[in-house]
């Protein structure tokens, strides 16, 4: 038996992350999910994120995709190079750096160097 069986996804609050999108011309506040089915995908309610996947939404898109694919990459990158998407994805870096665990800030100085052995110095042959 899962926790979420339990108690609702919401009351868990691990399931999804707060972030900004745009609705319209308006800011709106919606979901990351970060678990379940649609991780990764962006949702407007966070109960979606652990509710199953309907097979005839799926096979819709994968047919838009296959008629309209190039279509849709120009459409998004002209959305993307909009003042107002960036806007939008500046806030969400900057949230995410506080929100996801990371430092606001860039750390300066020497990086540590995990299990990777020096390149200089005294060979271990």
């Amino acid at each position: 038996m899962k926790i979420v069986e339990v108690v609702s996804p919401l009351e868990v609050g691990e399931s999804f992350v707060q972030v900004w999108s745009r609705k319209g011309g308006q800011m709106v506040r919606r979901y990351r999910c970060t678990a379940g089915p649609r991780k990764g995908r962006i949702v407007s309610n966070p109960l979606t994120c652990t509710a199953p996947k309907r097979f005839s939404g799926i096979m819709s898109i994968k047919r838009a995709k296959a008629r309209k694919g190039s279509a849709l990459k120009v459409a998004r990158a002209r959305t993307k190079r909009a003042t107002f998407s960036r806007r939008i994805s500046r806030l969400n870096r900057m949230a995410g750096a506080t929100v996801r665990g990371r430092k606001s800030s860039p750390s300066f100085g020497r990086k540590s160097s995990f299990g990777r052995k020096s390149s200089f110095g005294r060979k271990s042959w």
